[in-house]
């Protein structure tokens, strides 16, 4: 009998961690996107890695109501290696024949969070609520982002926040119409400040406006002269979605567009303007094209007076399936750099495959 009994309770523990082990498993998404193209600029050609990343993303119920959630994305270079040859080590024995230059893995994302009926409040680097304005001219396949003050200080907007935001926390709050962010950066005696409302009007048609608020740090303030202790950017969008049709379009000003004239780094207040539009002609065939625009409002002296941003971009993609497509894409730059030259236009073509495996229900 007690053999029996002992027998029963072995059972039960273990249906009830397969049953434990299994809801875990569902709450577990492994996900990426691999890209890279072959570029021609300038009577040069080039492979190019194109932003490829990988991660993993974890919901999980805690009680009725109430989710933990949490993201690692990591970004990946697929065409290069990180090491260099090191020609020293033959000298010293002691030193390694291959140094890294640049790290294997990045950090896109990282962030951990609880959501309910109320909102989600997330902590750690993540999308900032103002690219949830900003996002909907960003996905051209290679170029754009250029105009919207996403990445005005030529990084992923991660210090300033309006692209993926560190040391950030973000509540979200979302309704059946109307979505809201609010968005704080606690970077030691330093604090950032961010809010955006996204209002989708019909179906098709979303409008939506954004606002971040920047303190440079002293070294910055150093680097870039001037005397102001915070910058701002506003933006405003529009965006109208059908299966077949993407439009969206923006309006920005920013008071922290940056540039590197030389060996020198400037930063001056810009307006933006930025439309993209994707058409599908057919089911496996679409067509992308769209301008990204940057006009200082004043221009310091060590820029080109001329200085200004125009950006067009044409393109197309085939759909061999839902996750795996070719794309090609021209960018004609009609601006003028800092130092008053006309930059090279780009001619890429390329692959793309997006994977996601698993079962989480909710996506933050």
């Amino acid at each position: 009998m007690k053999k029996y009994t002992l027998l029963l309770i072995i059972l039960f523990s273990a249906n009830h961690l397969i049953a434990q082990e299994i809801v875990v498993l569902d709450s577990i998404n492994f996900y990426g996107s691999l890209r890279a193209h072959v570029a021609i600029y300038d009577e040069q050609v080039e492979v190019q890695n194109n932003s490829s990343r990988i991660g993993f993303y974890l919901n999980r119920r805690i009680v009725n109501g109430v989710a933990g959630f949490g993201k690692l994305e990591l970004g990946t270079n697929l065409v290069q290696n990180n090491n260099t040859f090191n020609s020293d080590a033959a000298t010293f024995p002691d030193e390694s024949f291959y140094n890294e230059t640049q790290p294997a893995f990045t950090t896109r994302l990282g962030y951990i969070g609880l959501q309910s009926k109320y909102g989600s409040i997330a902590i750690g680097k993540q999308w900032g609520v103002y690219y949830d304005v900003t996002a909907w001219t960003d996905l051209f396949w290679i170029y754009g982002g250029k105009a919207s003050g996403t990445y005005n200080t030529n990084t992923d907007g991660g210090t300033e926040g309006t692209g993926r935001a560190e040391n950030a926390v973000i509540y979200r709050y979302s309704a059946e119409r109307f979505s809201l962010g609010l968005q704080a950066q606690f970077i030691g005696e330093k604090q950032n400040y961010a809010a955006s409302a996204v209002a989708n009007v019909t179906d098709q048609i979303s409008v939506g406006a954004a606002f971040n608020t920047y303190a440079p740090t002293q070294d910055i303030l150093d680097l870039v002269g001037g005397s102001k202790t915070h910058a701002n950017s506003f933006v405003v969008g529009f965006r109208y979605k059908t299966d077949k049709l993407n439009l969206a379009a923006n309006y920005d000003f920013n008071q922290s567009e940056s540039q590197f004239p030389g060996d020198t780094v400037v930063a001056f207040p810009a307006n933006g303007v930025e439309l993209y539009a994707n058409y599908f002609l057919l089911p496996k065939l679409s067509v992308v094209g769209g301008f990204n625009y940057l006009k200082p409002t004043s221009t310091p002296e060590i820029i080109d007076p001329d200085f200004n941003l125009l950006l067009i971009m044409i393109g197309a993609a085939y759909y061999f399936v839902p996750d795996f497509l070719a794309y090609t894409e021209y960018k004609i730059d009609l601006g003028t750099d800092t130092g008053g030259n006309k930059p090279a236009n780009v001619f890429a073509i390329g692959f793309r495959y997006n994977f996601d495996f698993g079962k989480s229900k909710v996506k933050i």
